[in-house]
């Protein structure tokens, strides 16, 4: 069928190769653990999920992200850690495996899941609805909540101690009691003796206690 004259002919539109990406509720939107979230607990997320749809989207629940994934994506290294907690604390990632440091023959990343997408079950091949762990979270105070008690490590209850140290009971010797009352009486120091047997036994010379203000007997 020919176009009539002068009709222009209308250009097709040019069809471009589709990129993945993933479509987010509202409700999630306004989720009070969502916004309460930091810039950095939000990049990490954002790197799972790029990971999520670089898999695209068969692979959630055995993501692998590394910390250098994480530095490499804008976040500070020394609050991903952090920032995973939150994340976890509210809902929006599970770990599924935890990772190990080491050499080249133990090391291996750690594997999250997004629970705002379905999953693959590895027994029958079947897509597992996503668990939507974040809308456990209900007002901004339970959201403060969590992440309070996500952030405070657990604390050792305290073990109960006596008062007091006491070791076992024993009689005072005589030379703690004649010690003591030296220190009580401002006597001389005791004078140890012999006897035949070899063996001593202590006489202490104590002043009978004066007065204050008063001279020993014989003296004026």
């Amino acid at each position: 069928m020919r176009r009539p004259a002068g009709q222009r002919r209308i250009p097709r539109p040019v069809r471009r190769q589709r990129e993945p990406f993933l479509m987010l509720p509202v409700s999630l939107l306004q989720n009070p653990g969502w916004r309460i979230l930091n810039l950095s607990a939000r990049r990490v997320l954002d790197r799972i999920v790029v990971e999520h749809l670089n898999h695209v989207g068969i692979k959630n629940g055995e993501l692998p992200v590394t910390y250098q994934n994480f530095v490499d994506h804008g976040v500070d290294r020394h609050a991903i850690k952090q920032a995973l907690t939150d994340l976890t604390a509210l809902g929006f990632i599970k770990i599924t495996r935890p990772g190990r440091s080491g050499n080249a023959d133990f090391r291996q990343p750690t594997l999250y899941e997004l629970t705002i997408c379905h999953t693959i079950s590895e027994l029958s091949g079947q897509q597992v609805p996503a668990t939507h762990a974040w809308r456990r979270v209900a007002t901004l105070d339970d959201a403060k909540l969590r992440l309070q008690n996500a952030r405070t490590p657990n604390q050792p209850h305290p073990k109960s101690h006596p008062t007091t140290s006491q070791g076992p009971t024993s009689k005072p010797s005589v030379h703690d009691t004649v010690r003591n009352e030296q220190h009580s009486h401002g006597s001389k120091p005791p004078r140890r003796h012999l006897n035949g047997s070899g063996q001593g036994h202590i006489t202490a010379r104590l002043r009978p206690h004066q007065p204050p203000g008063r001279p020993p007997h014989g003296r004026l």
